[in-house]
Parts: C-alpha cells; sequence; structure tokens
C-alpha cells in the first residue's frame, strides 16, 4: 500500500525532497495483527504526512489471512523457519518469494519503522527457538525474516522499530538520516559537479557528526581530482555518505558540530546570546535538552543575522520544520 503526502510549503529547497518510508502496516494504518487489532502510533502517523509512505504487513500479504495463528522462529540446521504451529506449517518459502518480489521497493527505500518483537519485522529482538514443541524456551534473539533480509540487501538505509522511535532523542536522529539519505538518492539523478559540490558543502556539519575524517574523505570525492565524469563522482560520494550515515553518531561529535557552527557565527553574538548558547550545550550534554532545540537556536541566529553559509546546512534544519512537533515534551500521546 503507498500513501502519498502533500509536499511541503515554505522549506529549504533539499527539504522538498520527499523520503521513501516502509512502515509495519499495523502501527496505525490497518488492523492487521495476527490477532486482528491495530497499534496506535500518533508519531508514526504525523511523520506519515511528509514522506511518501509504503506500508507493509508481511505475513498478511504473503497470504496468511488476519486473523491468523502466530508463528514463531525456529533454527533450522541451515536456515531459519518460520513456524506456524496450528497449521503445522513452515512459512519460509512464502515469505522469501514474497521478499523477493518487494525488492524493487526495498533499493528505492531511504528508511524503515517496524513492528518490534515481530517473527516478520522485529529489529534483532525477536526470540528463536530451536524447537517446533509449544513449550520450548527461546535460545537467541535475531531480526525477523522481512527485517532481516532489509538489513541484509539494504544495509545504509535508517531502521528503528516504532518502540524506539517513541524516544524523542532516537526519533530526531531518525529523521536527520532519513532526509540526508532522500536527498543523497536524489543527488544520483542528472547530478553536475556544481550539485556534488553544493551537496558537500550543505552536509559539513551533519558529517562531522561521524567524524571529521568522514568529512573530509567525501570532501576529496568531491573535489573530483581525477576529472572523472559527473555521474562517477556521484556514484561515489553518495556510497560514502550512506556508508558514513549507517554508523553511529556520537553526542560528543554532535556537540562538536553545533559548537562548530557556533564558531561560524560567534562573532556576530552578544554576550547574553553566548551565554544562552552555552547553557544550551550543558544541556543537551545532560539529556535536559532535545537536538532540535540547539538547531532552532543556530537556525534563528543564522537568519537574523543573515549568515548564510550557517543557514544552509542541513544539520541545523534537516527536515521540514513542521515536523518539528513530533518533539513536543507536553503531547502524553507520545
Amino acid at each position: 500500500m503507498i500513501i502519498r503526502s502533500d509536499p511541503d510549503h515554505g522549506e529549504p529547497d533539499g527539504q522538498l525532497v520527499k523520503p521513501t518510508l516502509v512502515v509495519s502496516r499495523c502501527l496505525g494504518f490497518a488492523a492487521c495483527r495476527y490477532d486482528g487489532e491495530i497499534i496506535q502510533n500518533k508519531r508514526i502517523q504525523q511523520l506519515a504526512q511528509h514522506v511518501e509512505l509504503i506500508t507493509l504487513c508481511p505475513e498478511a500479504d504473503m497470504g496468511m489471512g488476519i486473523p491468523r495463528a502466530p508463528v514463531r522462529l525456529i533454527q533450522g540446521k541451515q536456515t531459519m523457519q518460520l513456524w506456524q504451529a496450528a497449521s503445522q506449517k513452515d512459512w519460509s518459502t512464502s515469505m522469501q518469494q514474497w521478499i523477493k518480489q518487494q525488492r524493487p521497493i526495498l533499493k528505492r527505500m531511504d528508511g524503515c519503522l517496524l513492528k518490534a518483537r515481530s517473527p516478520s519485522c522485529g529489529i534483532n529482538d525477536c526470540k528463536v527457538y530451536a524447537t517446533t514443541v509449544d513449550d520450548a524456551s527461546p535460545i537467541a534473539q535475531h531480526s525477523g525474516m522481512f527485517a532481516a533480509a532489509v538489513q541484509q540487501l539494504v544495509p545504509s538505509i535508517v531502521l528503528e522499530n516504532e518502540e524506539r522511535f517513541n524516544s524523542p532523542i532516537i526519533a530526531e536522529w531518525f529523521l536527520v538520516r532519513l532526509y540526508a539519505l532522500a536527498r543523497a538518492r536524489a543527488l544520483l539523478q542528472a547530478p553536475s559537479m556544481v550539485d556534488i559540490s553544493t551537496f558537500h558543502a550543505r552536509h559539513k556539519l551533519l558529517l562531522m557528526c561521524f567524524h571529521q575524517q568522514a568529512m573530509r574523505h567525501c570532501g576529496r570525492i568531491a573535489a573530483n581530482n581525477q576529472q572523472q565524469p559527473a555521474d562517477v563522482v556521484a556514484n561515489r560520494y553518495v556510497a560514502a555518505f550512506r556508508h558514513i550515515l549507517s554508523q553511529e553518531a556520537s553526542k560528543k561529535n554532535m556537540i562538536n558540530a553545533l559548537c562548530h557552527g557556533y564558531g561560524w557565527i560567534n562573532e556576530r553574538l552578544n554576550a547574553a546570546q553566548r551565554h544562552c548558547f552555552i547553557q544550551a550545550i550543558e544541556a543537551y550534554r545532560h539529556e535536559h535538552a532535545t537536538l532540535a532545540s540547539l538547531q532552532r537556536l543556530l537556525q534563528s541566529w543564522a537568519d537574523h543575522y543573515k549568515h548564510d553559509y550557517l543557514g544552509r546546512q542541513y544539520f541545523i534544519q534537516p527536515y521540514p520544520t513542521a515536523l518539528h512537533k513530533l518533539f513536543d515534551a507536553n503531547d502524553k500521546a507520545f
């Protein structure tokens, strides 16, 4: 099921890129869980308005029905089995065939939000059993069969479950990476060397969140000292960019990136503004403030003092401003 959202208005040009997001359909879009229920998630519902949304339910879509008897993962001698005790049936082959049919979708998506602990969609948190006996104890944890295929086929995408996405810190960084990957995908469409250079310049602070060496590596590719064709350079650059974004960004590096951006505009600020930034950084360091609050602070100063280079950094305005409401601490529905 593909749900197209309306374009955002009033955002920087790069924010008009629509990420393609795959979501487990049971997370607020259809009552398709094994027990026929639906799980409401307001944060995911709001995000859905700003992306090209593709909803999937592997078990229902491959013909298991709604409701259906539960399945579990069984560790076979060579492969994982998707076992349904009620029917005494191994659904593994059907699942693998269905996954193969989804490959065109998987190759163009930028991110996934999947159901936690599901034998098909769970991410590294599904119970695995050694036997089909009903009262057997689990022997390990593994990704569900669909999630495992996603991790193998498209390891660079941003991937989370709905429970972790309820954390504002995790959700913030999910969106930062989701929109960055969407922009990288768009860069591959008829790129020029100017496009590549501009893309790199606007992502410098974001790349610093991982490591300054990573930022410099991408910069060397964008410089194109070997005078390669633009499409070759773009593919090399995007491959390196995706690999970097698949790593974990440390809070230390994120604070370094924030301070680096602050350094670009520091001389234009008054004493009260400098003090405000230092306090905000300390609050973020101790998890009393969100990343978005620091980003908005730098963005407001860049706008006020007309600092174009800072204002055009995607790290301080990484996704549409309408998505800031996802991090409203007063909204108990989250």
